[in-house]
């Protein structure tokens, strides 16, 4: 029987032996990835319908598949080496770059490879990104979100940045596949969606990655998708290195670099800010 955990061993070898998971210098994008298992009847994905939320236009699981039973959901986290590259202030690293562009191709190869093992089983699943049937919305939003579904899957819960805050942080990237198939659910250690956030939780002060966002668009009322997007696409901070590598526009990542939940839950502890756990090799 397929579980969370027997899901996130077979995708930890399949995203170490990818052949895009390798910088020039020969570091890692991604390390061992999380996978957190979601009810396809999961009030949640009802609840983002409404339009303070994501909107009517949001899909529940089953709007996606019929007959649907779990969604699976996974966090890809990035290396201590990508991360580590975009700590200075100022312009975007490259090796960020790299990561995203790349680990993005390796994600949706993820994607594909998780409907592989469910097909085996004898069952139907689909990535809603990569089914013709998504679509973004005019004002920075999706009919499927993986940051949402990650959520529901017990993952982690969202930052003032408005990335997801899981126990190996937010620096990565998520991908989700719905599946008919009945897998056991991942209990969501949380009673709120902002929890992991000291700033929006209540517990402490930070707003680190206010003063990191390169285009002042986070502030404490949370992030404005606008001036970042501006940033990325009009300032274009990496122009002539991502053209050069047929990327379409530019990345940046300072948010989710050089601040407390980047790597790990923080906490507050001696009068300061902390992480919630102990970086290791494979962090």
């Amino acid at each position: 029987m397929l579980t969370s955990e027997s899901l996130a061993e077979m995708l930890a070898r399949e995203v170490l032996r990818h052949p895009l998971n390798r910088l020039e210098s020969g570091e890692r994008v991604f390390h061992q990835p999380l996978v957190g298992i979601a009810s396809a009847s999961d009030s949640y994905f009802v609840e983002f319908k409404k339009p303070e939320i994501i909107g009517g236009f949001s899909r529940t699981p089953n709007e996606w598949l019929p007959g649907a039973k779990t969604a699976i959901s996974f966090f890809l986290p990035f290396s201590a080496a990508i991360r580590g590259s975009n700590y200075p202030q100022g312009t975007p690293s490259v090796d960020w770059l790299h990561g995203l562009f790349k680990g993005e191709s390796i994600n949706d190869d993820m994607k594909r490879y998780v409907v592989s093992v469910v097909n085996k089983e004898r069952h139907c699943a689909v990535p809603p990104t990569l089914d013709k049937g998504y679509s973004r919305i005019e004002d920075f939003r999706s009919n499927w979100s993986e940051r949402h579904v990650a959520f529901v899957a017990g993952l982690g819960t969202f930052g003032l940045s408005r990335g997801l805050i899981t126990r190996k942080g937010m620096a990565g990237r998520f991908g989700s596949v719905v599946t008919d198939l009945d897998i056991p659910v991942t209990a969501r250690e949380y009673s709120g969606p902002f929890e992991y956030c000291l700033s929006l939780s209540g517990k402490g002060q930070c707003g680190a990655c206010i003063r990191r966002c390169p285009a002042h668009a986070i502030s404490s009322q949370g992030k404005a998708n606008l001036p970042c997007s501006r940033y990325l696409r009009v300032t274009d901070p990496l122009k002539e290195v991502r053209a050069s590598f047929g990327y379409p526009y530019s990345a940046c990542g300072k948010c989710q670099t050089g601040v407390p939940c980047e790597c790990g839950i923080p906490r507050v502890a001696g009068g300061g800010v902390s992480l919630g756990m102990k970086e290791g090799p494979n962090s």
